[in-house]
């Protein structure tokens, strides 16, 4: 149920820019232990560049540090919990100024396993972003839904975006140049589908 491209790196790049070097370094891990599973990872984006101000190449310096973990548990056999967690920091330097700003995301997921095939979950959604120093653009996203499952068929009945969130927009500003976002969002939906096997 999640929504990819929702949540991503801030931009680490201005418009009029020349690229020099880059050098990404990256570290995952994962620790598994039944009912019980983690994983977590961390990566980190230097970028040295120039941009132009009045005909005058003048270095700019942009750091992005992320990271990411994962926790699912199985506290009863018919339930399980899925929890999702992202971080990331994007610091740029330009002529002695230093501007820093923070994004976040949480996933959350319970599921209940009934006899006979039937399932049932809930989840919850949450992005913040700092898109100014000590200024937030928040959003939340509620689905949930059941499914029934058969030897030849599987149904499946999906509440999207309970809260019926239609956009979701902010800009930031990075110390020299402002991007702005504007992200058009499915609204409230009910889909129900039937899936046949072989």
């Amino acid at each position: 149920m999640g929504r990819a491209g929702l949540y991503h790196p801030l931009p680490g790049s201005l418009a009029q820019q020349f690229a020099d070097s880059l050098f990404p370094v990256q570290h995952h891990q994962t620790v598994s232990a039944h009912p019980h599973q983690a994983h977590g990872g961390r990566q980190l984006h230097l970028e040295k560049n120039q941009i132009l101000q009045q005909d005058i190449r003048t270095p700019y310096y942009g750091q992005t540090y992320s990271v990411s973990g994962s926790l699912t548990s199985r506290p009863w056999s018919w339930s399980e919990l899925n929890y999702t967690a992202r971080a990331s920091r994007n610091v740029n330097s330009y002529l002695n100024q230093h501007f820093s700003l923070l994004s976040q995301g949480h996933t959350g997921k319970i599921s209940a396993f009934f006899p006979k095939g039937l399932n049932l979950y809930t989840q919850v959604e949450f992005d913040r972003r700092e898109v100014e120093s000590s200024r937030f653009k928040n959003i939340t996203l509620y689905d949930a839904g059941m499914e029934y499952k058969a030897k030849t068929y599987r149904l499946q009945l999906q509440l999207n975006n309970i809260l019926d969130v239609r956009t979701y927009s902010y800009t930031l500003f990075n110390g020299l140049d402002s991007f702005s976002y504007n992200y058009h969002l499915r609204g409230r939906e009910l889909v129900f589908s039937v899936i046949l096997f072989q």
